[in-house]
C-alpha cells in the first residue's frame, strides 16, 4: 500500500511536497532575491506554515535555472542558513555565532576562532570581509520562532542592534518567522521602541485559498468525490495543518460513506490543534471587540454566524454551531 503522501506535522522542505503560497514565494523572491535585496518577516499563528516557507528559501535558493522550484533568478550564490530560535542550542549570541560559524564554514567562508563565539563584533568584522571578498556571494539568514529573543533578553544582548546593522549594510539579509509582527516584539521588554523591525518588509500568512487547497488535495487524491472534497473543506476552512490532517483520512477511507463518523475521527486527531485554533481566535477576537461599538460587535458576530451557518451540512450543523459558542 502507498505511503500517505500528507504531511501533518513537521515543516515541509522538500519543494515537490510544498503547495500553495505562490503569492508568498514570489514575495520572498522580489525582496529576498531582487537586485537590491531587502529583509522580509513573515508573520502567521501556529501551524500556518510558516517553517514550511523558511525551508522553501533554504532548499530552493540555487537549484539549477532549469528547475520549476528555483526561487531566486539573480547571479548570486546564496548561502542560507537557518536558526530555530526555540532550539536549546541557539538560545543565546554564543549559540547563535556558533551555528553561523558551523554554517559559513561548510560553505568554504571566512569565519572566526570558535572562541569568539558571542562577540558581536568579530560576527561584523567577519561579515564586512565576506561581503568585500566574496562580492557574488548573497548571506541570508532564516531565522525561525523569532519571538524567542524575547524569552531570554539577556542573552541576546545586542543581537537585534547587531543584525540591523549588518542588514542595513546590505552584507546580510534577514527572514524572520513569529506569530506576532516584529513591531509588537520590539514594543515588549529591553527591546521596546528599537528601530529594528523598521528595515522589514512583512508578509502575513493567510488560510489557504480554494484554488490552493484544491491543489494540494487533487495532487494526491485526483480522484476524489463532491463529498470528500466538501468533508475537507467542512474540517478545515483552508488551514493548512487542518487540511493534511483531513485529507489523509479520506486517504485512508477512499470509499467512505459515514462523514459523520469520519468528523468524529478528525475531530479526535486533531483536538489539540483545534483548541489552540480556538485560543488564538478567542484572543483575536477579543483583541478586536475592545475597538468596536457594541452595535459593530453584533454586526460582527451575526456575520461569523451567519457564515458558520452557510458551511454546514443538516448532518453537522448543531455540533459545528455548538463548537462556535465554545470558541
Amino acid at each position: 500500500m502507498p505511503t500517505c503522501p500528507f504531511i501533518a506535522g513537521p515543516a515541509i522542505q522538500d519543494p515537490a511536497q510544498f503547495y500553495g503560497r505562490k503569492a508568498e514565494l514570489q514575495h520572498l523572491a522580489n525582496r529576498v532575491g531582487g537586485i537590491s535585496a531587502q529583509s522580509l518577516s513573515i508573520v502567521a499563528p501556529r501551524r500556518m506554515g510558516k517553517s514550511s516557507l523558511l525551508w522553501q528559501v533554504v532548499k530552493r535558493a540555487n537549484l539549477p535555472t532549469t528547475s520549476p522550484y528555483r526561487l531566486f533568478h539573480t547571479n548570486h550564490h546564496y548561502e542560507v542558513i537557518y536558526l530555530d530560535l526555540n532550539h536549546s542550542m541557539y538560545k543565546s549570541n554564543v549559540g547563535l555565532m556558533d551555528k553561523l560559524r558551523h554554517g559559513l564554514q561548510r560553505a568554504n567562508l571566512p569565519v572566526w576562532n570558535k572562541n569568539d563565539n558571542g562577540d558581536l563584533a568579530t560576527l561584523s568584522y567577519t561579515l564586512e570581509d565576506i561581503a568585500n571578498d566574496y562580492p557574488t556571494t548573497r548571506l541570508v539568514l532564516c531565522f525561525d520562532e523569532f519571538e524567542a529573543i524575547n524569552k531570554n533578553p539577556a542573552e541576546f544582548d545586542g543581537l537585534l542592534e547587531a543584525l540591523r546593522s549588518e542588514a542595513s549594510s546590505g552584507r546580510v539579509v534577514l527572514v524572520t518567522a513569529s506569530q506576532t509582527s516584529l513591531q509588537e516584539l520590539c514594543q515588549q521588554g529591553r527591546y521596546q521602541a528599537s528601530p529594528f523591525y523598521n528595515i522589514f518588509t512583512e508578509c502575513k500568512l493567510k488560510l489557504f485559498t480554494p484554488a490552493e487547497w484544491h491543489e494540494l488535495v487533487l495532487a494526491h487524491l485526483p480522484h476524489a468525490r463532491p463529498d470528500d472534497l466538501a468533508f475537507i473543506e467542512r474540517c478545515a476552512h483552508g488551514h493548512p495543518m487542518l487540511t493534511q490532517i483531513a485529507a489523509t483520512l479520506i486517504w485512508d477511507n477512499p470509499t467512505v460513506t459515514n462523514y459523520v463518523a469520519l468528523a468524529a475521527q478528525f475531530a479526535m486527531q486533531a483536538k489539540d490543534h483545534l483548541a489552540d485554533l480556538a485560543r488564538q481566535r478567542r484572543h483575536a477576537f477579543a483583541q478586536e471587540a475592545t475597538k468596536l461599538s457594541h452595535a459593530q460587535f453584533y454586526i460582527r458576530l451575526y456575520d461569523q454566524f451567519a457564515d458558520l451557518h452557510a458551511r454546514c451540512t443538516p448532518t453537522t450543523r448543531r455540533a459545528d454551531i455548538m463548537r462556535w459558542l465554545l470558541e
